[in-house]
């Protein structure tokens, strides 16, 4: 076995696990743009469609809710990228990052829950 193909002590893995997540976490940043955008782009999509709904308060108030929502999580988004944080600073980011992400998930599923009413 050579040294490059021989398995990592304990102790290596060990002092790369942390290398390794704050690796992880500025991909979830990195790549999360993508997603902030694409949301934006359907709410759009979405508020074009259901024009002649939206004098319903509800939905007039998901759409502004998600929105502002997104462009909170692109703000965390973009604080991130300026502070370029050091590895051991990036475990604040992440806990950071999954605060928005609770909002979001919770705005994505409001008109599977409130917004379609049943009607027999």
């Amino acid at each position: 076995m050579t040294a490059a193909s021989s398995p990592a002590s304990p102790g290596e893995s060990q002092s790369t696990e942390p290398i390794l997540q704050a690796e992880q976490i500025r991909l979830l940043f990195r790549f999360s743009l993508v997603g902030y955008l694409a949301t934006l782009m359907v709410v759009l999509i979405l508020g074009a469609l259901l024009w002649q709904e939206m004098s319903r308060p509800a939905l007039f108030a998901w759409f502004v809710a998600i929105s502002l929502v997104t462009v909170g999580r692109y703000l965390i988004y973009k604080s991130f990228i300026a502070a370029a944080p050091s590895d051991d600073a990036v475990v604040d980011w992440e806990k950071r990052f999954l605060l928005g992400s609770v909002p979001d998930k919770i705005s994505h599923h409001a008109p599977c829950s409130v917004l379609i009413v049943r009607t027999d």
